[in-house]
């Protein structure tokens, strides 16, 4: 009943207003359940919509279409295009030419909100990208995205277990990824465990160069390369506590451990040791023939 009557009061005063020629080029047309307003010809731009502002001609608003087939909200004049939906179904905020089925142009580093950021987070004052399962306040499962405190190149992934939110990885403004790293000093730098099925490293000058040059005198992979003996290797190591040519302990401490670089020193160390036991496998040999023929001298002699 309280609806009718306010349709009715409404269509009364349009009516009203339009007598008194305020609004003589007005058509009121009212159809259950819907209400259309025309106008017969152009104001400011506005083809036909519904217009509202204060009386003294503040806080203006327009909400309509133009000659074309868009559907505009403006604040101010025409030109003040707030939102707008082509024809075609683009939808455009903050532009009049969306590209897109939805396109967000900003400047002002506002950036786009999707729900909103948890109202204890603070940690930039620049544009953000946030998820919250609450309208208003922090919550388990907020995934947010937003500038570094410390820099504002940087952006940063946070997440929230429901007491605090935490930086998870990192984007530093020349390309380096961080996870669980704040300040990665590599493309990748990760701090924690890796799991993987397969992880592929790709090597400039793989360890062949020892049989390289151990079975033709030289090695186009690496021609300085020379195997060292046995006796060189004793000698270091027993200076060295660690294998030549391999990181030490504290060396791995300090700086880590390349992984393509010691895998292909280890299969140097292995190649060398394939070496080393086919040069005593030859003189074990050697060393039998001549204890047999030694053996048969004695029993001739006897």
């Amino acid at each position: 009943m309280k609806k009718v009557f306010f349709l009715a009061s409404f269509l009364a005063a349009v009516s009203s207003s339009a007598q008194i020629g305020q609004f003589s080029d007005l058509t009121l047309e009212a159809y259950s359940p819907i209400m259309i307003l025309k106008r017969s010809v152009d104001y400011g731009g506005y083809v036909q919509g519904i217009q509202s502002q204060l009386s003294d001609g503040t806080n203006n608003w327009f909400m309509g279409n133009f000659g074309t087939d868009d559907w505009v909200v403006s604040k101010g004049d025409w030109t003040g295009r707030k939102l707008v939906v082509k024809s075609n179904g683009n939808v455009g905020i903050g532009t009049i030419t969306p590209e897109a089925r939805l396109h967000v142009a900003d400047g002002s580093g506002a950036g786009v909100l999707f729900n909103m950021r948890p109202a204890s987070f603070t940690p930039n004052t620049g544009a953000q990208i946030s998820w919250s399962e609450s309208s208003s306040t922090r919550a388990e499962g907020d995934l947010i995205i937003a500038p570094r405190t410390d820099a504002a190149a940087s952006i940063a992934f946070y997440t929230n277990n429901g007491s605090q939110i935490d930086e998870r990885m990192v984007i530093k403004s020349n390309g380096f990824i961080g996870i669980g790293s704040k300040n990665p000093d590599a493309p990748l730098a990760v701090k924690g465990l890796i799991h993987a099925n397969e992880v592929k490293v790709d090597l400039l000058v793989p360890a062949d160069y020892v049989f390289e040059k151990y079975y033709t005198g030289n090695s186009t992979l690496k021609p300085e390369y020379a195997i060292p003996t046995l006796e060189d290797v004793e000698k270091f190591t027993k200076e060295n506590n660690h294998l030549p040519n391999i990181p030490s302990a504290k060396e791995i401490q300090e700086k880590g451990l390349n992984i393509g670089e010691m895998s292909n020193l280890l299969l140097q160390k292995i190649e060398e040791l394939t070496l080393y036991t086919i040069e005593q496998n030859k003189l074990i040999k050697e060393q039998q023939k001549r204890i047999e023929t030694l053996e048969n001298q004695n029993k001739i002699s006897k």
